[in-house]
């Protein structure tokens, strides 16, 4: 299980380098795949968008955040939202999945 973000799907100024860099996560995931399946693992990602945690009320008090909220479709994002979908990637329920990156954003790439 990799972390990228919904970053590596949208052009934000400013974030050529972190854009980059979880794009590259990316496609690590699907190289990995086809590497590691063969005994039995499975790769994939999460991107998560805009989430609601103690460093993004941070970054939020001191950057208008007002345009990238309202790009989230659903509202701004829980810890929840993502770690209920790391807990189905861990699972068995996804035992038929791999090489996938797994956009959880609230619509924000839509």
């Amino acid at each position: 299980m990799l972390f990228s973000s919904v970053s590596a799907l949208t052009a934000d100024k400013g974030k050529t380098v972190y854009a980059s860099a979880k794009s590259a996560v990316n496609g690590a995931v699907s190289a990995l795949a086809l590497e590691l399946s063969a005994k039995g693992h499975r790769v994939n990602s999460i991107l998560p968008g805009w989430v609601d945690t103690p460093l993004t009320r941070e970054i939020g008090s001191m950057n208008d955040t007002a345009g990238v909220l309202a790009g989230h479709l659903l509202g701004e994002g829980k810890p929840e939202y993502v770690s209920q979908s790391v807990m189905f990637l861990l699972s068995t329920d996804s035992c038929g999945i791999t090489g996938s990156n797994f956009v959880v954003d609230g619509g924000y790439s839509a």
